[in-house]
């Protein structure tokens, strides 16, 4: 049997670092005159690169698994190609192409693992969400070429969609967790991956992520939004994820849930009113994608080198970091004295999580590949 490599290790580093890197560029873009990187000159170029560059490659990274080494580095070598071809020339062929290629790939690698009898409905529904989440980068790469859907509804969709994926594995990590954790300390936790409670998530979010894409006006959206942050706040609040004593592991997993919850109360009163949702969407992106994406790279990096997670310093410290990086992206345009400063320590906050996360996975392989050599 041919040697396998798990796409994690390559790509949870490579896209620590490019985060990292991202947050001031996209912000240096945005106000300067003269940008270092035009491609990233505007709200809408940053949050397509945040989603179909950042967010779909860090789903692939996590969900692709075990990958001969040949698989393995052509799609990191699309997923690259397409960044540094879109940085260079936004909505070039070489640009599209590899990005196209990449959520194809992507798709075709992990959508049959989804598949299959005897799978309940909301966990087949996972099938469709990886199909609809690579569409998603395609159609944000050929925005500026297309009439429909409308940037603002399609990014509100995308951003949806990535909800959806947050709630139902966010929740097959935290329910388990926090069982455990009682467990062992003697207690029962009823409430645990609440079946119920998750398919009406699951079907609030998709009938938001169709009103979004189809109808002209975004208020239905707006209220399906809300009605599954509520869903989703009762989800978080059963687990009870503080009386998981000496756990800060999974507190800081349940920081990144409450996240999605605020968000998706914060994003459906923007659409309610008819206001402009760059900024409450970042609630999200920022908050609650950020927030989980390092816990689960970091979670899933400290499980494969056997390192205790109740004792890993950096899971309270990125937590924190990122949780501020939101706060002040979000406060910073109500705030006309201080908006620039507070978004420059926006991200700053991030960059320096991310670069911290960074570090700790190269050093880690480092240590590793020094004691196989000895």
């Amino acid at each position: 049997m041919p040697r396998q490599f798990r796409a994690w290790r390559l790509f949870f580093p490579a896209l620590a670092l490019y985060s990292s890197a991202m947050a001031p560029l996209s912000l240096q873009a945005m106000m300067a005159v003269d940008p270092w990187i035009p491609a990233l000159a505007s709200p809408l170029a940053h949050g397509r690169e945040m989603l179909s560059g950042f967010g779909l490659g860090v789903v692939a990274g996590f969900l692709l698994g075990a990958l001969s080494p040949y698989k393995l580095y052509s799609m990191f070598a699309l997923w690259i190609t397409a960044r540094i071809a879109w940085l260079l020339d936004p909505g070039g062929i070489a640009a599209i192409a590899a990005q196209i290629l990449f959520a194809l790939a992507f798709a075709v690698i992990v959508v049959p693992r989804f598949l299959g009898r005897g799978r309940k409905v909301r966990n087949l529904m996972t099938a469709p969400l990886i199909l609809m989440l690579a569409f998603a980068a395609i159609l944000l790469d050929l925005l500026p070429n297309a009439q429909w859907p409308a940037p603002s509804h399609l990014l509100t969709s995308t951003v949806l969609l990535f909800a959806w994926l947050m709630a139902f594995m966010g929740g097959r990590m935290i329910a388990p967790a926090a069982a455990g954790a009682r467990y062992r300390q003697g207690e029962n936790l009823a409430a645990r991956v609440q079946p119920s409670l998750e398919g009406f998530i699951i079907f609030t979010l998709l009938l938001g992520v169709l009103c979004a894409l189809l109808l002209p006006v975004m208020q239905p959206s707006g209220v399906l939004s809300m009605a599954a942050g509520v869903l989703i706040a009762v989800r978080l609040a059963r687990w009870q994820l503080w009386r998981c004593r000496r756990r800060i592991d999974l507190w800081c997993l349940g920081v990144a849930y409450g996240w999605l919850a605020v968000g998706l109360l914060l994003l459906g009163q923007a659409l309610l009113r008819g206001q402009p949702v760059y900024t409450m969407l970042h609630a999200l992106t920022v908050g609650a994608m950020g927030t989980l994406i390092f816990n689960v790279m970091l979670r899933t990096h400290l499980q494969y080198c056997r390192q205790r997670l109740e004792t890993a310093w950096l899971l309270p410290i990125g937590t924190t970091l990122i949780g501020l990086a939101a706060i002040f992206r979000l406060v910073a345009p109500f705030s006309p004295v201080a908006g620039l400063l507070l978004l420059w320590l926006s991200a700053a906050a991030w960059s320096i999580a991310y670069l911290l996360l960074a570090r700790r996975m190269l050093v880690d392989v480092y240590r590793q590949y020094s004691k196989s050599a000895d």
